[in-house]
């Protein structure tokens, strides 16, 4: 099964980027079906035409070549975020393509080349830890890419969250948030000059004048109490296996991609009631809320983010588009400004309350 879908946009050219046993990747033309009409130095040779649910009559979209694998020696194989690092000797030339593998606690980062591939041996799939299906024809098709780097173990995070504050040490109830997260979305360029200075900032940008920032999720584990048999079938229906939480994660732009700062945990929220008649499924995603140590929280118990760019002409804001409960999806602005305090926050500011 195909699932995930997302869109990256690396050297200027458009790649789908799919979780599916493994992580896949193609690469797309995205053109108005005038444009295409007119031009005559399109080729179609050895590509695949695909018609669009939606636009239909205005887009033809065109698949250049297969879909190929991202291997990264089969380990975890899912949510890789993809990005480019300019060419530090020839401004001109491409930038280089980099795949992220793991986030936290090590930041494990493979250079990939799309469009080049080479066949995988089936044997290779035993290595795999998870999605151990057999591959396919297709699926052997691996991109070429180089040995993964691995950061310096990662910064503690930021600030903690509420149930470390609630149950300090080992004494919390429930089963504590994954450290080992993936990718969400990446990256956007967070510069010392589009910043004000705020809690340590200045001491982690050292003398980069910019760092690269994602966004990653890290799930939170109910299949312990999936399989307890005292639980009613009717409350497992309204909890799905895991809850997701996410954080924002500053990284050095270039190899081995140290990371640099982590923030904390936090849930991004529901539409405002307006955005309903925008999308009518909206309102079903409110049945579904947040629930961690027998406490209810104002967002979905699923969110996951697959975009984070700047905003057109707005440098100093980003956009963030993410899914609630795998229903619906939603697009939020956020300016740099307010990462960087979750990035880098003044103790002296934070307000921390006492559970009720």
């Amino acid at each position: 099964a195909f699932m995930d879908y997302r869109l990256a946009v690396l050297n200027g050219e458009v790649y789908l980027n799919i979780n599916a046993d493994i992580v896949i990747i193609t690469k797309l033309e995205i053109r108005s079906r005038d444009f295409v009409k007119h031009d005559e130095r399109i080729k179609r040779n050895n590509k695949i035409n695909i018609k669009p649910l939606y636009g239909g009559e205005k887009l033809e979209i065109t698949l250049c070549h297969q879909f190929n694998t991202i291997w990264s020696g089969g380990h975890s194989g899912k949510n890789y975020a993809l990005f480019t690092v300019p060419n530090a000797t020839q401004s001109e030339a491409p930038g280089s393509i980099y795949a992220e593998i793991h986030i936290n606690p090590y930041h494990k980062v493979s250079q990939i080349y799309p469009d080049e591939i080479e066949m995988l041996d089936r044997k290779d799939a035993k290595k795999r830890r998870k999605r151990n299906l057999q591959l396919d024809s297709i699926m052997r098709r691996k991109v070429k890419s180089n040995n993964a780097t691995v950061s310096n173990v990662s910064p503690h995070a930021s600030f903690s969250t509420v149930d470390e504050h609630w149950f300090p040490g080992n004494s919390a109830p429930f089963e504590p948030f994954s450290p080992d997260a993936h990718g969400g979305a990446c990256c956007v360029e967070l510069r010392k000059s589009q910043i004000l200075p705020v809690g340590n900032s200045d001491k982690t940008f050292g003398d980069h004048e910019y760092l690269l920032v994602g966004n990653a999720h890290s799930p939170l584990d109910w299949r312990p109490w999936y399989s307890n048999p005292g639980v009613p079938e009717s409350d497992k229906a309204r909890l799905p296996f895991q809850h997701y939480l996410s954080f924002f994660y500053a990284f050095e732009p270039y190899p081995p991609f140290n990371l640099r700062a982590r923030s904390g945990f936090f849930c991004l929220g529901y539409p405002d009631e307006d955005e309903g008649m925008v999308n009518p499924n909206s309102e079903l995603t409110f049945n579904r809320k947040f629930q961690h140590h027998n406490e209810t929280f104002n967002c979905p118990q699923i969110h996951f983010v697959s975009t984070l760019v700047e905003k057109v002409d707005e440098t100093d804001t980003i956009v963030i588009g993410y899914g609630l409960n795998d229903c619906t999806s939603r697009l939020v602005e956020v300016s740099k400004q307010e990462v960087s305090r979750l990035l880098f926050p003044d103790p002296f500011e934070m307000n921390i309350q006492k559970r009720k």
